[in-house]
């Protein structure tokens, strides 16, 4: 009786509160099923204690439901979906096929901590899909067996499910959270492979961040350069900010273990020939990045040093553009007081890049021929679309050669030609 003054006061208020209506009739109805549909019958609140008595008794409700309100069906199969995890695995064949989808909807929201494996195996012989936050769960409850239910399903352990993101990946943040001694435990369990690489790979970051010089002596003695090199990187970064010195010395010691700074290769000799493919890339534009943010000088020179230069590399190209991006006067003032024709060729791009992107095409252009005219035709091509008057002009009194002037001329006439279609 109380239940029903307080909603008979309640169930008109101007600003009222869905969660003050559910916690009403979940009472209610566990008090007088019968009395809290009889005060809603006819009104747009109708469907609460259908909803709510789920809550209380799932099988007095559906069958309540079936018999005297089949419009009702679905909302008692949400309550039970929400709030009878345990009822819907061993009872599901008692909901209408018609309403199983929404007991399905509900029960995956719930992301059930009482029995997560039982959760998942149910899911999956439903083909309801899968859900995150129930594997972390289980991975929570019982790392063990969230390693076996991955092994027992290999698909999901990659990123290929989209907003699941990397299974392993979750159990593995969760160990090191809650129980890094069973995940050194399950990592001397596990067989070389992609697994083993990232429980190492986890356990890295675990050491990294609570004792960072055994971590780097760790990265030092790895006989792999591609693992070293990663961890390596990884060092940089947790140091870029609070002891630069140290992350340039990961950055020269990534050098020394990879030259190239990005990518290792696998190369098989054999009498008449060879072989070779590429090997697993190591991102290094994220310290390299934050190298130059805090010398750009200093950065550009240790690839030289490698060099990177000779071949335009990955390492020197990323360095360099994002020092003209940062600052092109500075990049500029540098490049203009190299004297090793090598380095100069490679150090032009970002100059070039840099003026075309701001509009500035004169300008680009000129440096692009200061560079044996290897980016004069990308620049033109760009200054003709944006402003064709101009780039005429330009040719017209250029002092380029007769064979260059030519092709210059063909791409402004194509341009042109676009420009009036």
């Amino acid at each position: 009786q109380d239940i029903a003054a307080y909603w008979e006061s309640y169930r008109t208020a101007k600003n009222r509160k869905s969660h003050i209506c559910d916690l009403v009739f979940i009472n209610w109805t566990r008090l007088n099923p019968n009395g809290a549909i009889a005060a809603v019958a006819g009104s747009e609140d109708d469907y609460l204690p259908w909803w709510a008595w789920a809550a209380h008794d799932p099988q007095a409700a559906l069958a309540a439901a079936i018999s005297t309100a089949p419009k009702m069906v679905d909302r008692v199969a949400r309550g039970i979906g929400e709030f009878q995890p345990d009822w819907l695995r061993l009872h599901l064949d008692q909901i209408p096929e018609a309403s199983r989808e929404s007991a399905f909807s509900s029960f995956k929201k719930l992301a059930d901590k009482e029995h997560p494996l039982e959760s998942l195996k149910f899911m999956q012989e439903n083909s309801m899909g899968f859900s995150k936050e129930i594997f972390k769960n289980l991975a929570q409850k019982d790392p063990w067996e969230a390693l076996d239910w991955l092994k027992q399903n290999p698909s999901l352990q990659t990123d290929r499910y989209g907003s699941n993101g990397n299974l392993l990946d979750v159990l593995l943040e969760t160990m090191i959270r809650d129980c890094p001694d069973d995940l050194k435990r399950m990592l001397a369990q596990t067989p070389s492979g992609e697994m083993k690489r990232k429980m190492e790979a986890a356990m890295f970051e675990n050491l990294l961040s609570t004792d960072p010089a055994a971590a780097i002596a760790q990265a030092k003695a790895t006989d792999s350069a591609i693992i070293a090199g990663e961890r390596l990187v990884k060092i940089g970064l947790s140091l870029v900010k609070t002891d630069p010195e140290q992350a340039f010395e990961m950055a020269k010691q990534l050098f020394v273990i990879n030259p190239s700074g990005t990518n290792s290769s696998m190369r098989v000799e054999y009498p008449n020939g060879s072989s070779g493919w590429g090997g697993r890339e190591i991102q290094t534009d994220e310290l390299l990045t934050a190298l130059v943010a805090r010398d750009p000088l200093r950065s550009i020179q240790m690839t030289i040093e490698t060099g990177d230069e000779k071949s335009g590399s990955r390492s020197f190209s990323t360095v360099a553009n994002r020092w003209a991006a940062q600052d092109l006067v500075s990049y500029t003032t540098w490049v203009n007081q190299q004297t090793d024709p090598a380095i100069r060729k490679s150090a032009v791009r970002p100059v070039v890049t840099q003026l075309t992107q701001m509009g500035q095409f004169s300008e680009a252009i000129e440096w692009a021929r200061s560079s044996e005219n290897s980016y004069l035709y990308g620049v033109f091509d760009q200054w003709g679309k944006a402003d064709l008057a101009s780039a005429t002009s330009w040719l017209e009194s250029s002092d380029i050669s007769a064979e260059s002037k030519a092709q210059l001329q063909e791409s402004m006439n194509r341009n042109s030609r676009q420009h009036d279609e």
